[in-house]
């Protein structure tokens, strides 16, 4: 069982069709609090379920410090709720109050038809919500707006306290940068070297005696200033990434034991507060909007906390980069994107492939993004050709795409699946007819009662009914418009004509066209999971899956062969069965069904070099 998600039945058993639901969720301030953590919550949550009677119940637990002004997608906890009520597993929902499951009307908006579209009741730890009425509906809604204005209030709050800080020079919250230490932070070290915690707290203070302050700690502070002499002096006058490979060579090391990399390197130069400043984004503050200054470009003060270089030093950095900076946006004469950036894996270290391009050649490669911010010291994967590789992978999908054969067997599995789907639409469609017609005779009879009714009490509510039908007819309809072209013979009809037709358009819109080359790359992606992967600095695999409907007989896979060279492809078949005798064994990767069945790998090696 996840610890996230706990159930009244044991784990193994079979779950009930239907259950209550109980949804824990807390934020930063309230997880210090014992009697509004996430264990008391729990506890409250079986008390109640025992109280009334609901056998049959599940917790969903949020990971803490998720806010509820985010919808299901950076919600896990709430994903899986929303997905078992879609599925029509969940009776009710429960929080402790209805702040847990929103923090703003549009989060509630959303929320509450869903649980309207299934029927869900709607519960606290004290009563029962009704969300049906307008009366309930305006209720949650004023409940919704408080817990708003609270959610704004206290960001205005933390806004002050921090501007107030940073103008008396103290320090944030959070752990201490490298190079500083702090109470906390010592406290914790000497826990995990096995002293127990009063020692350690005892001890932490007689060296650091004043909490929530910065301390030097010399050991990171002498790599700190290293790296700042190595990238001013005049001396050196090294990059980020020739810095990071200086410190690997000599054994400098991150707080948590890690390789410095180049980003890191770049945040250092950055960061003021190593030349004593605390920096705070007045830009923001003044317009009522979150930071969004990076902290080198801020308003800085005085901090109390003890610089490690000085301030001179510091803003000599700044205008080196800046000149740098400005350098490179006047050498950059490339701006063809490269169309594989983000789908391939070095395969010496695991990490993600980049674009470059090179400032002497003019030339495009693909690098290794360790390699390229590090060096060759933590990877030494040469780098790739990226307009041979780019145009090979093309080549690839166009002959595929291409192929009589491919185009036929999978144009009649396409219309097999359409033709399976077109009966349950077509009784959908059926249902959602009859409903209209209700609708619409409902509607009738309302009017007729409200032009034959001589007191003008009831009528008023006889208009509400009516708005209320209208607004039910227009989703009907907006329904049926959806699923009319499923449920209609004639549209479901794909002939290999029109596919050949709709590739040829593809082809002669992609063309040489880079930009719509890497669209067409990551939507093959999306869709059908490209992947491309290099074996060495002239070979690369190639792998795409593709839905093949119903398995033949004798469960026979069905793969595309093909070998790439750099003067073009060499075949292009869909070959029956695990084995393709006419190639060497190298090309017949083991493509086999996916676990679902459903899908099916394409496998090849190729060469874009002699």
């Amino acid at each position: 069982m996840k610890e996230d998600t706990l159930q009244s039945w044991e784990e193994g058993s079979k779950p009930p069709e239907r259950w209550w639901a109980f949804y824990i969720r807390v934020t930063r301030e309230e997880s210090v609090k014992t009697d509004l953590s996430i264990p008391n919550q729990c506890s409250r949550a079986r008390e109640l379920a025992t109280l009334r009677r609901w056998s049959d119940y599940r917790i969903y637990v949020e990971p803490k410090h998720v806010t509820a002004e985010v919808w299901a997608d950076k919600r896990p906890a709430l994903k899986r709720l929303l997905d078992d009520i879609a599925a029509g597993k969940v009776l009710g929902v429960c929080a402790r109050h209805t702040d847990r499951l929103w923090r703003n009307n549009e989060i509630q908006g959303r929320l509450l038809k869903v649980l309207r579209d299934a029927g869900v009741e709607l519960w606290d730890f004290n009563s029962r919500y009704d969300y049906k009425t307008a009366h309930g509906r305006f209720s949650l809604q004023v409940l919704g707006a408080a817990s708003e204005l609270e959610v704004n209030l206290t960001g205005e709050r933390i806004r002050e306290m921090r501007r107030g800080k940073a103008m008396k020079g103290k320090v944030g919250g959070g752990p201490p940068p490298f190079g500083y230490t702090s109470q906390s932070r010592r406290i914790k070290e000497l826990i995990a070297a096995g002293l127990p915690e009063d020692e350690a707290y005892r001890k932490a203070c007689l060296e650091y005696p004043i909490g929530r302050c910065w301390y030097i700690d010399e050991r990171e502070a002498e790599t700190v200033r290293l790296i700042f002499d190595l990238y001013t002096s005049p001396k050196y006058r090294y990059g980020n990434r020739r810095i990071c490979q200086h410190l690997i060579r000599h054994g400098y090391r991150t707080r948590e034991g890690h390789a410095f990399r180049a980003s890191t390197i770049a945040r250092t130069i950055n960061n003021p507060v190593y030349a004593g400043f605390t920096a705070f984004d007045e830009v923001s503050y003044e317009e009522r909007v979150p930071s969004r200054l990076p902290r080198h470009k801020q308003a800085r003060y005085k901090g109390e906390h003890p610089p490690l270089i000085s301030a001179e030093t510091w803003e000599k950095a700044q205008q080196i980069k800046a000149d740098e900076n400005a350098s490179k946006r006047v050498r950059t004469n490339s701006k063809v994107p490269f169309a594989l950036t983000g789908m391939m894996r070095c395969p010496g270290c695991g990490g993600r492939m980049q674009g470059k391009l090179s400032g002497r050649s003019n030339r495009r490669y693909y690098i290794c993004t360790r390699r390229h911010q590090v060096g060759v010291d933590v990877c030494s994967f040469p780098m790739i050709a990226a307009d041979e590789l780019q145009q090979a992978v093309w080549n690839w999908l166009h002959e595929l795409l291409s192929s009589p054969g491919f185009v036929v067997d999978h144009v009649a599995r396409l219309q097999k699946k359409l033709e399976g789907e077109q009966p349950a639409a077509q009784r959908k469609l059926a249902t959602l007819k009859r409903r209209r017609d209700t609708v619409k005779a409902s509607i009738d009879k309302y009017f007729r009662v409200f032009e034959e009714s001589q007191d003008e009490t009831p009528d008023a509510s006889i208009l509400d009914r009516v708005r209320e039908l209208r607004a039910e007819l227009r989703s009907i309809e907006g329904e049926m418009e959806q699923i009319e072209p499923q449920a209609s013979p004639t549209a479901r009809k794909v002939s290999v004509e029109q596919v050949r037709k709709y590739l040829s358009k593809l082809k002669a819109r992609v063309g040489g066209d880079a930009a719509a080359l890497r669209s067409l790359f990551h939507e093959f992606r999306r869709d059908h999971g490209l992947d491309v992967r290099p074996v060495t600095s002239t070979e690369f695999t190639v792998s795409l899956a593709l839905s093949v409907g119903e398995m033949g007989q004798g469960g026979e896979t069905r793969r595309v062969v093909s070998v790439l060279g750099s003067k073009g492809s060499r075949g292009g078949s869909v070959v029956s069965g695990l084995g393709n005798r006419g190639w060497p064994p190298v090309f017949c990767s083991a493509g086999a069904p996916s676990a679902s069945g459903s899908f099916v790998l394409i496998a090849l090696v190729a060469s874009i070099g002699p």
